[in-house]
């Protein structure tokens, strides 16, 4: 089940290299569209926030089982993309996640930890 994620935030493009941020970013669409076709990963979707001070502009989440994303994390296409991104972009930031079962999952586990304190 895609309930395990990561999360790549990005802020603005560095000056000077916003023609290449835009081209960083069809890379990445290409990237994980060929990777969802492929089975490496469920699925993707990208997300632009408003403009906000010091905030991220951006963030683009890919969806799996857990041993998806640490394999899709661990590809060379996507530690080349995240590389190219931290050349090109101000605020790159990487955080896994969960969702859907194992988010409550996780949850269960917390609560069991609580009730043994």
């Amino acid at each position: 089940m895609a309930d395990h994620g990561v999360a790549v935030t990005w802020g603005e493009a560095k000056g000077g290299r916003e023609r290449k941020a835009l081209e960083l970013w069809a890379d990445a669409v290409t990237t994980n569209e060929k990777a969802v076709a492929n089975g490496l990963i469920e699925k993707w979707d990208a997300v632009v926030f408003e403009p906000a001070p010091g905030g991220p502009s951006g963030v683009i989440r890919v969806y799996g089982t857990r041993d998806q994303v640490n394999a899709y994390i661990e590809s060379d296409d996507f530690s080349n993309q995240l590389m190219r991104s931290q050349v090109l972009l101000d605020g790159v930031g990487l955080r896994r996640f969960v969702t859907g079962g194992a988010l409550m999952d996780e949850f269960a586990q917390y609560a069991q930890l609580v009730e043994s304190l």
